[in-house]
């Protein structure tokens, strides 16, 4: 009898975990809606410890407060008006891609990002803005 409740409890603790992990679609459509959306706070979320960025003005690596910062004046000037999806796919290993098109009023960007899947979680290494 306590063999069979410890291996029900195992199994519970388990699928409890298992049901936290991140697939590269679940990550996709968080990290795509936040961008749809503008929603900084979600999407700083998913931020490595350093991410690369390219906005209009600015590339390179940058502490993921410092991302953030930047996204942030990013959808001030240019918020969202619409977002779409041009190609998902697989780079190597765990690490997966999006390339969209992020529309503000009159401008469009091609936008680009690049993450990873670590311990079940959905790591955001890079995401580029560049004007078309």
């Amino acid at each position: 009898m306590r063999t069979l409740f410890i291996t029900l409890l195992s199994l519970l603790l388990l699928s409890s975990v298992a049901s936290h992990a991140q697939t590269p679609l679940s990550c996709n459509d968080s990290i795509d809606q936040a961008i749809k959306e503008g929603d900084l706070k979600t999407l700083s979320d998913f931020f490595d410890d350093r991410v690369k960025l390219s906005l209009p003005g600015t590339e390179g690596y940058h502490s993921n407060q410092q991302a953030s910062i930047l996204l942030s004046k990013f959808f001030q000037e240019y918020p969202p008006t619409d977002f779409t999806i041009s190609n998902i796919g697989t780079a190597r290993g765990n690490t997966s891609y999006c390339i969209c098109e992020y529309t503000s009023n009159t401008t469009i960007f091609r936008t680009y990002y690049l993450y990873e899947i670590r311990n079940g979680e959905c790591i955001l290494i890079q995401i580029m803005f560049n004007k078309r």
